[in-house]
């Protein structure tokens, strides 16, 4: 009964009622990857969390995926589709997980609480893209991380123009302290943000209410 349940076919355009949107839209990327036939090589050092290319015969593209823990939100893919989502996977993260757990020993292993054996930096695409920081089991404190980051660690408003500090101290402390390239993808974005916002308030010092906008247009406006 479990398999056939298991098995059931999940609508593309209609949403079950027994499932919210979220719990719909990863049964339909699971149901994907469950038709396909990706190309898995494991790149990184460890036999399951780790990280994986994964080639579309289909479509001659190739990702990578992050496996770091069984909390599904640490994951990663670098399609377009993880990124946007919100939902902390995507076909190729479920291939991956289906074509792995085919096999006990990682079934065992993904059941179980995980060791923290590192820290890092990666972003929470799951809860609006936020940078968090994980800590190793029994890493003490690093510079300015109260500073930075709430009880749960995640980056504090507005703290983003600091990271750059803060990974400084702490691969000075921890050099195993690890960044994912999205975290400096994210730092690059806000910096340009930033400067974006300096030069507009350099052009337009009293912004809507600036001069150059009573000749801009000939007519009137609405507020």
């Amino acid at each position: 009964m479990a398999d056939q349940e298991k098995k059931q076919h999940v609508p593309y355009y209609r949403k079950p009622e027994e499932l919210t949107v979220d719990e719909w839209q990863i049964a339909l990327r699971k149901q994907f990857a469950e038709g396909k036939k990706f190309t898995v090589k494991n790149i990184g050092d460890q036999p399951f969390y780790s990280d994986y290319e994964v080639y579309n015969p289909e479509t001659k593209k190739t990702y990578k995926v992050s496996i770091r823990d069984n909390i599904n939100s640490f994951n990663y893919c670098s399609c377009p589709d993880f990124r946007v989502n919100g939902l902390g996977t995507c076909k190729h993260v479920e291939y991956v997980l289906l074509d792995k757990l085919r096999y006990k020993k990682y079934q065992k292993l993904i059941s179980k609480a995980q060791k923290n054996d590192y820290s890092s930096l990666s972003i929470h695409y799951v809860r609006d893209r936020q940078v968090r920081l994980k800590k190793a089991d029994h890493t003490g404190e690093y510079p300015r991380e109260t500073e930075l980051f709430d009880k749960d660690g995640f980056l504090l408003p507005g703290m983003t123009a600091h990271l750059e500090e803060f990974i400084k101290g702490a691969t000075g402390m921890d050099p195993d302290f690890r960044i994912y390239p999205d975290v400096f993808e994210r730092i690059d974005r806000d910096r340009e943000e930033r400067s974006r916002q300096e030069k507009l308030r350099e052009i337009f010092p009293d912004g809507v209410q600036s001069q150059i906008f009573d000749t801009l247009v000939r007519t009137t406006l609405y507020p």
